[in-house]
């Protein structure tokens, strides 16, 4: 007969739990009072047998009596509490039956790790895969003169293993219908077939939501809590080559943090490494980033010529041929190409004379202070009248709200959910006059005609966010997400589970940008509410194994600012969750167990039992895998 060499916290792990739960015969009073539920009996019988096989297979080990008098035994058991105050929370458990199956699936687990300890497949994490939803924008129909470039950097992206090729150019040049442009030609597809991803990262407010946005659109599974390593893991193991557009990566670029700027700079230098992997970035300016690190091959895109403007003006509004002062308004408007396609479908939709056109926008000059800088600055602001100073827009508040409203919505959103954000809004008549201003883009999807999406062009949010957006905007929008967010969340164990996880999903991007940065920016609604927002988020991601352990740290350092008990247990329990759902053991344990002593400080009724029993319970998960873990690398005894 062998003996396992285990250490005396080992032991005491297991008596933790064992008599942390209770025994059988207390538990089975305490549902015979609370419930009357044949499974239940069931479940307690089995999980009773379970009891009685350890007890007497503890009994088996030589210094079971000295392991058993250790004080550390004593102090473990102090995680759970008692016995009775996870009851308390079973018994407001939806489904109790459930519920004790789960603890029973634990000591199973225990008879596992015992009978073979050197058997890991018990406990491998489940990995759930995340659906790649790296699909660009439409590519605009109107692209001239830009064969060549698109076979240059097609031909480089052909003969290379990897490559990193930067195209840069002014606001509104069409560096995305470049780039796009490449990722549909003959040689990209040949090469890479489905292995191009699309990364917008206009929709990226923040650091955090870059790295999530990342993980998201290239469909990587997290399985570490260092997201950079999990990233280079799964390019480095990759055999076959893949495309990554970093599209407007100017918006990541220059967000303000040294920290920031650091992260962002390592996950490039290290993609660049990488040999199976190609960048394609675009990117407003006339540098490359991390132009010392990386040898980039750059593409610069230039303003339109004469001649080049007018015939996109003449394709977009074929009846202003022969109109004498077309040359003159597209003088004014200036060689860009988005602002000559966005006056040119202005003046067809309503039927306007260039002269007629050309009186608007001096109008709506007339109306914005002057200011200098460079021709850059100056085109954008070109840009600025053409699109948002209109007068069909100006006078009407619908639109204006609707405008201000998508703009604070990185990813868009349905014509169902819009009532989500902008309750008091009547959309029929905002929606078109903001298409007549073509300032607003409906992307329909033919499988699924209720996922239309309304959502305003990047260089548009850029421009309204510049100009500032009302206060009494930003708070609807704040108090709409967490309205949003209440309405929907469900945990695994509730039958409407299923309609959250859509529900979530077809917001998830908007939901954390606009939470985050209430968090780093001006919460214009309480923070209670905030916060109480962000743990029914984690817990979502919690429960589709999609943790998500920046977030969840972010969330512990708020509510320990809003100095709130319930609130500060809670989001060490997320965070203690995520950590658990990565298979770091160590801090989920950490974690956990500062969520429980505050938990037991806390008087809790409704749904906190419930957490707080859930809690409990995770952490008797992470002390069984590092139980596991531990016993995986002991050596027998013969």
């Amino acid at each position: 007969m062998c003996h396992f060499l285990i250490a005396n916290s080992t032991l005491a792990h297991i008596l933790d739990i064992l008599r942390g739960i209770g025994s059988q015969n207390r538990f089975r009073r305490f549902f015979r009072k609370s419930q009357n539920d044949a499974r239940i009996d069931d479940c307690l019988n089995d999980l009773g047998n379970t009891l009685n096989k350890f007890n007497v297979f503890i009994h088996l080990f030589r210094y079971h009596r000295i392991l058993t008098s250790s004080p550390k035994i004593s102090t473990h058991l102090r995680f759970l509490n008692s016995g009775q105050k996870t009851a308390e929370g079973l018994k407001r458990t939806p489904d109790a039956a459930t519920t004790v199956h789960r603890i029973q699936e634990r000591f199973d687990n225990f008879a596992q790790i015992l009978t073979s300890p050197n058997d890991t497949s018990t406990h491998t994490t489940h990995k759930r895969g995340v659906d790649t939803t790296g699909q660009g924008p439409t590519m605009q129909k109107i692209f001239p003169d830009r064969d060549n470039f698109v076979h240059q950097i097609s031909r480089i992206l052909w003969d290379s293993e990897s490559s990193q090729i930067c195209i840069l150019g002014p606001t509104g040049v069409g560096k995305t219908s470049l780039a796009l442009a490449v990722v549909e030609s003959l040689l990209v597809q040949t090469k890479y077939a489905s292995r191009c991803f699309w990364v917008p990262c206009a929709e990226a407010t923040s650091p955090i939501l870059f790295l999530q946005l990342f993980c998201t659109h290239l469909g990587i599974t997290r399985s570490t809590d260092d997201i950079l390593q999990d990233i280079l893991a799964e390019f480095n193991k990759s055999t076959e080559p893949r495309l990554i557009l970093l599209d407007n990566f100017e918006t990541v670029w220059n967000l303000v943090g040294d920290e920031t700027q650091f992260l962002v700079k390592e996950i490039l230098c290290q993609l660049s490494q990488c040999k199976k992997i190609s960048i394609l970035v675009t990117m407003r300016g006339a540098e490359s980033p991390c132009n010392k690190e990386i040898t980039w091959k750059e593409v610069h895109v230039k303003v339109l010529d004469v001649e080049t403007s007018r015939s996109i003006f003449y394709e977009l509004y074929p009846h202003s041929k022969g109109d004498p002062d077309v040359d003159k308004l597209l003088a004014n408007v200036g060689p860009i190409p988005f602002a000559v396609m966005s006056v040119a479908m202005l003046g067809r939709k309503r039927s306007l004379t260039a002269k007629a056109l050309l009186e608007e926008l001096q109008n709506a000059r007339l109306r914005t202070p002057s200011d200098s800088g460079s021709s850059e600055q100056n085109s954008y602001r070109c840009i600025g009248l053409c699109l948002l100073e209109q007068d069909i827009v100006q006078q009407d508040p619908d639109a204006l709200l609707l405008l201000h409203t998508l703009s604070l919505l990185p990813a868009g959103t349905s014509r169902e959910n819009l009532c989500w954000w902008a309750p008091r809004l009547e959309p029929t008549n905002a929606i078109t006059t903001l298409l007549d201003a073509a300032l607003l883009v409906i992307k329909d999807s033919s499988d699924s005609p209720e996922l239309t999406i309304l959502f305003v062009p990047p260089i548009v949010r850029t421009l309204i966010s510049s100009r500032g957006i009302p206060e009494n905007a930003r708070r609807q929008v704040q108090e709409a997400t967490c309205q949003y967010v209440a309405f929907h969340a469900h945990r695994y164990y509730h039958a409407e589970f299923q309609q959250c996880i859509t529900a979530f999903s077809a917001e998830d991007v908007n939901i954390q940008s606009i939470l985050l940065n209430s968090i780093f920016g001006d919460a214009l609604i309480p923070s209670e509410r905030i916060v109480e927002a962000l743990l029914k988020y984690l817990w979502y991601r919690f429960d589709t194994n999609k943790p998500f352990v920046e977030l969840a740290q972010h969330v512990v350092v708020f509510a320990i600012s809003v100095n709130n008990a319930r609130y500060k247990a809670e989001a060490f329990a997320t965070l203690g969750g995520a950590y658990l759902k990565l298979g770091n053991h160590h801090l989920a344990e950490e974690n956990l167990t500062k969520a429980c002593q505050l938990f037991g400080e806390l008087s809790l009724d409704g749904d906190m039992f419930v957490v707080a029993t859930e809690c409990r319970l995770l952490l008797a998960d992470s002390k069984i895998l590092k139980l596991q873990r531990s016993l995986s690398t002991s050596r027998t005894l013969f």
